[in-house]
This record gives C-alpha cells, structure tokens and sequence, in this order.
C-alpha cells in the first residue's frame, strides 16, 4: 500500500536535462557538411566524417521531432486526466450506487494503466537515444583522432590550446546550467534557447567554411539575466579567441585544426547529451514505478473489503496532489522552452546578450 511519489527532484532533473539535450541537437543541426576536395590527405576521410555527422543530425532530428513531441504530450494527458479526478472516492459517494463507485475506480485505473504503457514508450525511446548519441561520441573522438594522424600534431601549442579549448567548454556548460537551474523556481517562466555560430566563419583557403556550433540559455522575466549572458558572451568570445589563434597555421593544417576544434565542441556536447538522455530516463522510470503503484492501490481499493478497500484508496488519494505538482512544473519548463537560430552576422555570444536584453525589456 506504500506509495512514492514522483519527486520535485525528479521532476526538475528531467526539465533541466531536457534543455541541455535540446540546445546539443539544435546545435548539431546547424554544423554543415565539410568539402576536402582541395585537400589530398583530408579527402580521405571526408566520406567518414559526413556520414558520421549525417547519424548525428538525424539522432538530433528524431529527439526533436519524435521523443521530446511525445513527452510534452503524455505531460499534458497525465495532467489533465489527474485534474479532472483530482481526488479518489475514497467511499460510496451520495446517490451512487457501489455499482457506479466501482465503474469510476475502473476507469481511473484504466487511464493509469494507460499513463504505465507510455512511459514504458518514453523509457525505451530514451533508452535507445541515449545509446545512439553515445555512438556519436565515439564517431566525434574517432573523427579527431583521424584528424590528428593526419595533421601530426597534438603537442606544444596546439595541445595547450586544446587544453584552454576544453577549460572554456567546462565554463560555458557551467554557466547554462547554473542559469537553467535558477529559472526552475520560477512557475511558468520561459526559457530561450540560442543557437549560433561561436566565430566567424572562415574557411582556411578551402571551399569548407568553419562553424563551430554554440548554444546559449537565457531566462524570460528574470532578475540577472543580462549579467548571466554577459558572462556567457565573455566566455564564447574567449572561446573565439583561441579558435582564431588555432587558425594561424597554413592551409590544409589550418582547415583539419579548425574543424577538429569543432568537432571538439560538439563531442563535449554529445557527452552532455548522453549524461542528460540518462537522467532523463531514470525520471520517467521513478514516475513509471510510481503510476505502477497507484494502479496497484486502485486495485486493490476495487477488489477488497468496505474497510481494507478504504485504506488503500486513501493510500491513492493522498498522492495525486504530488503527481498534479511533478507534471505541471515539467510542463510549464517544457512549453516555456523557444529556440532561436541567430544570424549570420552575430554569434552566439552576441546573440545571448540580444536574446537577455530583449527579455529584460519585454
């Protein structure tokens, strides 16, 4: 008869993660293709490495379009179901008969049933996301070993700009989860979602241009949101700083260190990403096991005896309050989430700082 229920904590591990997986995908399918055919040595590995960022985009493309779809939807049908029945009878109601008491505890664990089955959906989709984008990992780490092999070089410099490469990435994931995580106190707030270029593009004398990817999060109505993106567009125009200075050497080692600094960036991202579609799972099964149990209470409220059956309706009851709390917070997180792809003339620091000042003045 014991009931745990869904926590806030879950709740907002899996709104937080949400917005981390959202920015990766949105990111990966603004890097475009690459073209070494002026170059001998990196043409051989052109084939790999756009078929590799093609089962990226299209990983990106089925959470997007697919999964996130589906659990924006199920939150809505589990809110909406447990605010029509906000409270289990725990008796015969007046002017019913045990009849229709028994009808309308059938029907409640019906949908309950029905809530189990689409989280197990949920569950196997992430399950399988999170699989597939720890095999673009791996393809982005293969991708910069080939690219090391080919160029011969990650020591000296190279290597300490890597290092301050990496460093800058840590920061910048930081500062948008601190930021994301501060705006979920806030019922109802809206996040947005930039995605940009960290740089200018350049193209390292080849027909290729380099764009590495970035995403930037800032919070709609909130106190210190032009500072966090302030913070944020520091980081990235370090971040460009260092891509710049990478950019110094000749043609065919310039263009195979530019992208390789990209793909660097997205690799850390997709390591993010799998970290999130994991939390995320494990959200969706704390809520699976926790719908299991309430479908366990109605039934046994519906089979057992006047006085046993109202313990274990009760025990139902005094959970749903919890439940309605748990999905309207991932709901409103959820919808409140935009994404905006900035332009060509402005990267995604800029655009950060753009997006937090027309938030401020809204």
């Amino acid at each position: 008869m014991t009931f745990s229920d869904p926590t806030i904590e879950a709740a907002k591990t899996q709104t937080t993660q949400g917005l981390v997986l959202q920015g990766y995908c949105n990111s990966i399918l603004q890097q475009p293709f690459v073209d070494f055919s002026e170059f001998t040595n990196l043409s051989k590995i052109q084939t790999n490495i756009n078929d590799g960022l093609q089962n990226a985009k299209d990983n990106a493309k089925t959470y997007l379009n697919g999964i996130q779809n589906n659990i924006i939807s199920n939150i809505n049908s589990i809110s909406n179901f447990y605010n029509l029945y906000s409270a289990v009878p725990t008796v015969l109601p007046p002017d019913a008969t045990e009849a229709q008491w028994l009808s309308i505890l059938q029907a409640m664990k019906s949908q309950t049933d029905t809530f189990i089955e689409a989280s197990d959906l949920v569950i196997i989709d992430l399950g399988n996301l999170n699989s597939n984008i720890n095999a673009d990992v791996a393809f982005f780490n293969k991708t910069i070993n080939d690219l090391n092999a080919i160029v011969g070089g990650n020591d000296g410099m190279l290597a300490s700009l890597d290092k301050d490469i990496e460093r800058l990435d840590k920061q910048i994931a930081g500062t948008i989860a601190g930021t994301v995580i501060s705006g979920l106190a806030i019922v109802g707030g809206a996040v947005m979602i930039g995605v940009g270029a960290i740089g200018s593009p350049f193209t390292a004398g080849g027909s290729t241009p380099l764009i590495a990817g970035g995403v930037a999060v800032v919070l709609v109505g909130t106190a210190g949101t032009v500072a966090s993106a302030l913070t944020l567009k520091g980081l990235y125009d370090a971040k460009a700083s260092v891509l710049q200075q990478k950019s110094s050497l000749t043609s065919e080692v310039n263009l195979a260190e530019g992208i390789k600094s990209g793909y660097s960036s997205l690799g850390f991202g997709a390591s993010e990403a799998v970290t999130a579609t994991s939390q995320m799972k494990n959200a969706w099964v704390s809520i699976n096991s926790d719908l299991d149990n309430l479908s366990l209470n109605l039934q046994n409220g519906i089979i057992s005896t006047d006085s046993v059956r109202q313990l274990f309706l009760t025990a139902a009851n005094e959970t749903i309050p919890f439940i309605l709390e748990d999905v309207s917070l991932i709901k409103q997180q959820m919808a409140g989430v935009h994404v905006s792809i900035s332009a060509e003339d402005m990267n995604v620091g800029e655009y950060a700082v753009h997006l937090a000042e027309q938030a401020t003045a809204a």
